[in-house]
């Protein structure tokens, strides 16, 4: 019998998709510290957020405003970073 290598699946970057997860919404791939695809999953299932409609101006400002002062380990801003959850909350939904 002749077998043939099996090609591995391309994971697109930075396109988000929605989530599989119980009690997400959303899911990306982004990209690893190691350069691997790595997937994150984003939005709580339930909650209001400004791209389905649901949520009211007030929402929206005061959750930008929340995420905005959100620091990852290092002391940089999470929302600024294009592979951190709080990134896609905040661009995507918000």
């Amino acid at each position: 019998m002749d077998k043939k290598p099996q090609k591995k699946a391309v994971k697109t970057l930075y396109k988000p998709f929605k989530s599989k997860v119980k009690g997400k919404k959303y899911s990306v791939y982004v990209k690893s510290p190691t350069g691997n695809p790595k997937l994150i999953h984003f939005g709580a299932a339930g909650m209001d957020d400004w791209r389905s409609g649901t949520a009211t101006k007030e929402q929206r400002k005061s959750f930008r405003a929340r995420m905005k002062g959100i620091k990852k380990a290092d002391g940089s801003f999470a929302y600024k970073d294009k592979n951190n959850r709080a990134y896609w909350a905040l661009n995507y939904l918000w």
